[in-house]
């Protein structure tokens, strides 16, 4: 069963958040955490450089790629990407890790669902707008690798 009778993700785990997060940081190999570091630090950087191509077409009077992709992803994932990097303007190092945790949880939550699931619609992932790029790319390594 994928979906609880309430339409919630009937795999996610139950409890405290931080608690797996906890967990995932104490599990994770090196190798993963920095793959997550890494990730986060390519979505941070991909927000704000859609952020200073939407100016510069706004300040042009010429809307253009970066204005479409922006007002595509405002109310999907990539848009959040973009306003959680905005929210922190100085990121620190925590912050950084925090991200990485994040994302390869959700990377673990996709491949699961991948695994009850075989066959899912990812191409959707691929959409324009519906994920930042290098959140994507690590979401559908983990799926591709599972068939």
């Amino acid at each position: 069963m994928v979906l609880t009778d309430e339409g919630s993700l009937a795999f996610l785990p139950e409890g405290n958040a931080s608690d797996h997060l906890y967990g995932l940081a104490d599990t994770a190999s090196l190798e993963e955490l920095a793959f997550g570091w890494r990730t986060a630090q390519e979505v941070r950087e991909w927000a704000l450089s859609l952020c200073e191509r939407v100016e510069s077409e706004l300040d042009a009077g010429q809307p253009g790629e970066a204005v479409a992709q922006w007002l595509n992803g405002r109310g999907l994932p990539s848009g959040v990407s973009v306003l959680e990097t905005l929210r922190e303007r100085r990121w620190s190092p925590s912050g950084c890790a925090l991200s990485a945790l994040l994302l390869l949880f959700q990377r673990q939550m996709y491949a699961t669902l991948d695994e009850l699931m075989p066959g899912c619609q990812w191409s959707v992932l691929e959409m324009p707008g519906v994920l930042a790029p290098p959140v994507r790319d690590m979401i559908l390594t983990a799926t591709r690798s599972q068939t």
